[in-house]
């Protein structure tokens, strides 16, 4: 039987000391730069060297994580910056960006590279592009069930990575735009404001919130897909977090490998639970959820409960508690800024009264449950810091005669090294003396990893050898056998990094102008008023569709203009096989993964890149070999598009309109209350806090597509896109009325002959203003 790696998060020092201590087989953890989780403590360079020596002597792997699109100004430090792990003997690095991907293939081929889940990785087309790109392991989507898994591992392409424990994103990852767009912090940058946790008008108060996953009662199933390594969740977490979990994941790994019954105790359910629950979910493992996916009711710890309230009177209220608790737990009423802290203990059946502010109005009979057991988090908090790791037992060997210098060997764990000191040796007048103060001395190795055990002196008569120079032997023959035992020998220089410039050249100066759209009527109004080229199909297309197929049919043989098939944004592996069966060989797609376009190249090499392949840098754009033109990120601010469009050899294309997707969610928002209809492709829109609204559209396969509550215009910024070079413009009008298309498209139109009049460009705004409503020029001015 396969034993998996179980791969434990470390957001700071004290929770890699944590997870070394609970048994984890490696632990991802970050940079101060380049990393997904930018709130969590991280390692400065001089942190990491230290961190991963620490974990080395545990035995633990470390994994860096370089995950976050990169920003053209950013690459060349992002390659510095894996040359320099590579160095300090980091065993792997989790990488999202494409096009770093490929560079550190490229220029640090020795250090082993982790594609991330942000890859959004959810079929095998998808893991064998990556592979091509230079990937050694894939994260997989969160959103894959047992059976794709399985697949996936069996075909034997790349070894695999899953989550089995920890919080879930609501949104496919790495294709989330939502704390991006609507509050400037990008979740692809590291950012990420959550806002999927707010308040969302819906069927519940938090629509948007999903559980948290728990696999734990599956592990005799998760071994028989035989992935390498089993991810916990978790940067953010305390030290005991990572202790805890950690060490419960570890037990049932062993204890399922012994064959047998399996089953998990009632104490590590609990525990499991106290470490931090919004309620657990078996997410997709069994395929789609339905009622047991979204937290609904509140978005934050839900901790284990404890009592009940059994009277409230004015400002105080009684709590009957039904398990012990102890002086400094952390308990709420069940809702948002409800807790308050034990002070004194109780027993089970035992009654405790508190003081409220006033301001939390309490109800009897309300379920009070403990977020903080503050004995477990004092037990759990001395382990970690008892915790070191073994001494390592080193032989000495020292030699020299008068006239000669020092010799100093040092072995341990089947590696020696060994000095030739610098100064000449001079006569003793007590060689015992020097003996006896050279034993002493090799024996000082507090603060490093050895304990001296055989020391062996070989010395000419009368040799004489300073303190000083013994010292300094040994600092360096243990800093030498360090680096032997458990860091980097292999070392590389820093690469020189030549980012390319050179100016695509277009055929005409006035860029094309591009449509999407959703059937022959849209298309025929598009064309009309002057498109250049039409895509057909929002992202969510099902082509597999006899009705698509044939709306896409009757585009092709009808237009004129070049039209592009365009993929779904979230394929997995079950929808690309349907692809293949009808294989449309020779016509237009655009793609929007690696997998995807891996994919259309067996039908085509009029390829296109779509937004989802989230292009910020001109490595990106080489990436993926075989596209004729790529569409940038709706990330990218003005000068940053500027500096793309000078630097590409491919047509660049920028969507200048329509409303942006924010999410892609693998699960309807209506699943906890859908009575099992598939494909209702019923739209919603969810209103948040402040009163936006945005619309929600579900597909064939019961995912969810939200859009943004305002429109994206840059129809006053087309001057600036012509002058850069930008050779493609396009407008997302699909399932936008056909009258609603032609406008549209006229008043682009307009912009396009009209460039050098900024007044009547700003008119035409307000048209459009007029037609679709609230206009915004999204991260044009802003970006991330």
């Amino acid at each position: 039987m396969h034993i998996p790696e179980l791969l434990a998060p470390a957001g700071s020092f004290e929770a890699l000391r944590a997870a070394c201590w609970a048994g984890a087989d490696a632990v991802y953890l970050g940079g101060k730069n380049f990393s997904a989780r930018a709130s969590a403590a991280n390692f400065d360079n001089e942190q990491l060297a230290q961190a991963i020596l620490f974990a080395h002597r545990s035995n633990v792997k470390v994994y860096v994580t370089v995950n976050t699109l990169l920003k053209q100004s950013e690459v060349e430090a992002a390659v510095a910056f894996l040359c320099e792990l590579h160095n300090m003997g980091a065993d792997a690095v989790i990488i999202q960006d494409l096009g770093l991907l490929r560079l550190a293939a490229e220029h640090v081929p020795r250090l082993e590279r982790h594609a991330s889940t942000q890859t959004t990785t959810t079929s095998l087309w998808g893991v064998a592009a990556l592979k091509e790109l230079g990937a050694h392991r894939v994260v997989l989507a969160r959103e894959l069930e047992a059976v794709e898994v399985r697949e996936i591992v069996s075909a034997n392409i790349l070894p695999v990575e899953l989550f089995i424990h920890g919080a879930l994103c609501v949104a496919y990852s790495g294709q989330c735009l939502l704390s991006s767009i609507i509050g400037g912090r990008s979740g692809n940058r590291g950012q990420c404001a959550q806002p999927c946790r707010l308040p969302f008008s819906g069927p519940v108060k938090y629509p948007l919130s999903p559980r948290d996953l728990c696999l734990i009662e599956h592990v005799p199933e998760l071994l028989t897909l035989g992935a390498s390594s089993w991810k916990i969740e978790g940067r953010l977490k305390r030290p005991e977090y990572v202790a805890e979990v950690v060490s419960i994941y570890r037990k049932a790994i062993e204890r399922a490998i012994l064959g047998g019954e399996y089953s998990v105790s009632d104490t590590d359910k609990t525990r499991l639970l106290q470490a931090f629950n919004r309620d657990f979910t078996i997410g997709y493992f069994h395929g789609p959820p339905k009622g047991d996916f979204y937290s609904g009711t509140r978005p934050d710890n839900r901790g284990v409960a404890v009592g009940v309230v059994s009277s409230a009177t004015g400002s105080a209220f009684r709590v009957r508690f039904s398990t012990p608790v102890g002086e400094g737990d952390i308990c709420d009423l069940g809702f948002q800024d409800s807790s308050f802290t034990i002070s004194e203990r109780a027993a089970a059946n035992e009654e405790l009264e508190f003081q409220t502010d006033g301001k939390v109005q309490v109800q009897l009979g309300a379920v009070v449950s403990r977020i903080i057991d503050a004995q477990r988090y004092r037990e759990l908090a001395q382990s970690i810091e008892r915790y070191e790791p073994q001494a390592t037992e080193v032989d000495f060997e020292v030699s020299g005669a008068v006239g000669e210098p020092i010799y100093l060997r040092a072995c341990a764990g089947g590696s020696c090294a060994e000095i030739i000191g610098s100064n000449v040796l001079e006569a003793s007048r007590s060689a015992d003396n020097s003996r006896g103060m050279i034993d002493r001395q090799l024996q000082k190795l507090g603060g490093t990893a050895f304990v001296a055990r055989d020391i062996q002196v070989f010395l000419g008569p009368n040799t004489f050898i300073a303190v000083g120079d013994i010292n300094a032997s040994r600092r360096e023959v243990i800093n030498e056998l360090t680096e032997k035992l458990w860091g980097q020998t292999d070392k590389m220089p820093m690469p020189s990094l030549f980012m390319q410039v050179g100016k695509h050249k277009r055929n005409s100066n006035i860029p094309l102008l591009g449509v999407s759209v959703a059937d022959l009527e849209e298309a025929r109004a598009a064309e009309a008023a002057g498109a250049d080229y039409i895509i057909y199909g929002r992202e969510w297309l099902d082509v597999s569709a006899e009705s698509a197929w044939r709306q896409f049919e009757a585009i092709w043989n009808n237009s004129s203009k070049d039209a592009i098939l365009r993929f779904p944004r979230i394929m997995h592996t079950t929808d690309e096989r349907n692809w293949r069966l009808i294989r449309p060989e020779g016509m237009s797609m655009m793609v929007s993964s690696p997998g995807a376009a891996r994919l259309a190249q067996e039908f085509t090499n009029n390829i296109y890149g779509d937004t989802g392949l989230n292009i910020m840098n001109s490595s990106s754009i080489r990436a993926i070999k075989g596209l004729r033109a790529v569409a940038l990120s709706h990330e990218l601010n003005r000068s940053e598009i500027i500096d793309l469009a000078e630097r590409s050899e491919l047509d660049i294309e920028v969507v200048v309109h329509g409303r942006q997707l924010l999410m892609v969610h693998a699960n309807c928002t209506w699943s906890p209350h859908c009575r099992g209809k598939d494909a209702c492709r019923q739209s919603d829109v969810r209103v948040d806090r402040k009163g936006a609204e945005f619309p929600i559209a579900t597909d064939y396969g019961c995912r969810s597509y939200v859009l943004n509550s305002q429109v994206l215009s840059l129809i006053d910024a087309i001057p600036t896109l012509t002058r850069a070079g930008v050779s493609r413009l396009r407008i997302e009008a699909a399932g936008a009325s056909p009258s609603l298309v032609h406008k549209t498209v006229s008043l682009y139109r307009q912009a396009l002959s009209i460039q050098s009049d900024r007044e009547r460009i700003v008119v035409l705004r307000g048209n459009l203003a007029q037609e679709w409503g609230i206009l915004t020029r999204g991260h044009w001015q802003r970006g991330v």
